[in-house]
């Protein structure tokens, strides 16, 4: 790929994961956000954990994308390598295996960096560190 086309096709990727996983990740987190029982405090705190949840559900994607290339069938679950086979677009497929990586690990740091501002907001916050820490684990 040319250094316009994997822009592109980056764009594209991360679009297609912001409106599958992340949206998902980002309506849990939003729920939690929504439970507080003053409006202000949700009004200021809304899109930040909005990006949060965005980002998380990228992240997620692709771990999954990496396991799918680094991982055997019972280890992942599912068959393994079945991205590739279909040349389906996906982080490894685009960026390889070190920089899907390098990617991820640029994520779960700065995930990492916003879960602590974000708790200090208050609330219980630990089942989004765990699958945080969970996922951050999964990288080589």
């Amino acid at each position: 790929f040319s250094a316009y086309d994997r822009e592109a096709l980056d764009g594209i990727l991360r679009n297609i994961h912001k409106l599958k996983t992340g949206a998902i990740i980002t309506w849990s987190c939003l729920a939690g956000l929504y439970s507080h029982p003053d409006s202000h405090f949700i009004r200021q705190h809304k899109c930040k954990v909005q990006s949060f949840g965005q980002r998380i559900g990228l992240l997620f994607q692709i771990v999954d994308d990496i396991l799918d290339v680094t991982s055997s069938l019972e280890e992942l679950g599912k068959s393994p390598g079945k991205d590739q086979k279909a040349g389906k677009l996906s982080y490894s497929n685009l960026h390889g295996l070190d920089g899907a990586n390098r990617i991820a690990q640029g994520l779960v740091a700065e995930l990492r960096s916003d879960l602590e501002e974000m708790e200090r907001m208050g609330g219980d916050w630990t089942l989004i560190r765990e699958i945080l820490e969970g996922l951050g684990n999964k990288l080589s």
